[in-house]
């Protein structure tokens, strides 16, 4: 697999595992309690436009809340964000071996 394939990897998963479930930027407008917002669909490859009630949309927020207790794996070990620059620098090293 090339290097490329793996760096894009990490890129994908820093993403995912420290950022929040929708940017801010993605949300379009607001008005008469509908909330739009865009999305890449994985099916189509395309730019898709969603319209929600508020309602909906803060449920499907809310889903990405832990319960109380709960600590997210991305605190600790590769997935750490503290850590994420000199990890990543060594998977890319790594990585650049095994091609």
């Amino acid at each position: 697999m090339p290097t490329k394939h793996y760096k894009g990897l990490l890129r994908y998963l820093t993403k995912y595992l420290a950022s929040p479930p929708i940017g801010v930027s993605r949300i379009t407008a607001y008005d008469n309690g509908q909330v739009t917002y865009y999305y890449k669909s994985h099916r189509t490859k395309a730019i898709q436009y969603e319209w929600v009630d508020v309602e909906a949309f803060i449920g499907r927020m809310v889903q990405h809340i832990l319960p109380k207790g709960f600590q997210r794996v991305r605190y600790y070990g590769l997935q750490a964000t503290a850590n994420f620059k000199k990890w990543y620098e060594v998977i890319a090293r790594i990585a650049d071996d095994l091609v």
